[in-house]
């Protein structure tokens, strides 16, 4: 086998994608022809030494991305407190229907005013946390489709090692069937010719 150079790549999944062409960025599905091709690129061109570093690799990336039950907690409290904030500035721009004027005040006066502070107000947060929302919903689905990716690779790269597993004990039971053959042949010869001789 050649040697491959794995030091050009920091991770496994960078080098599989460069190696069989998975695209720019390694997110969501892989498509069953590019998966059989990869297998058997990594049946035929690597050794079981190479193989099995690369299944380190894959299952060490997996592991990481099987921390989506720290992520989700996370990512649901920020958008707890995102739409709780929404739900704040609501509360205020109903908070009008509470005022209540005294006599001697310009009414209508104070009450435009207050709407339009708590309008402007309300305008430009939710405007904001609907960017912070959108970011993290957007952040939160790159990160599933990422994990999708890589648990393809690592299901790759286990069938691929295992199958090479199996050539390898295969191609050994050829060889010790051979080595047994003409041991058996070499014995028959040697009595043969221990009769001719006798």
């Amino acid at each position: 086998m050649k040697e491959i150079d794995f030091t050009k790549c920091r991770s496994a999944s960078k080098y599989l994608r460069k190696r069989n062409e998975l695209g720019l960025i390694g997110h969501g599905g892989i498509d069953l022809g590019k998966l059989y091709e990869m297998k058997n690129d990594l049946v035929i061109n690597h050794d079981i030494k190479q193989m099995r570093s690369i299944k380190l690799g894959i299952n060490a990336q997996l592991e990481v991305y099987k921390q989506i039950n720290i992520i989700i907690p996370i990512f649901i409290f920020i958008l707890t407190m995102v739409f709780t904030l929404s739900n704040t500035f609501t509360g205020f721009a109903f908070k009008a229907i509470d005022f209540v004027p005294r006599s001697d005040d310009n009414y209508l006066e104070i009450m435009n005013a207050y709407k339009n502070a708590v309008k402007s107000s309300f305008d430009s947060n939710s405007v904001s946390l609907s960017y912070i929302a959108a970011f993290l919903i957007i952040v939160f689905i790159f990160y599933i489709m990422r994990f999708r990716w890589i648990i393809f690779l690592n299901n790759a790269v286990n069938e691929a090692v295992i199958e090479k597993e199996e050539y390898l004990k295969e191609e050994q039971r050829i060889n010790e069937s051979k080595i047994s053959r003409n041991k058996a042949t070499e014995e028959k010869l040697k009595n043969r010719l221990y009769k001719f001789k006798g």
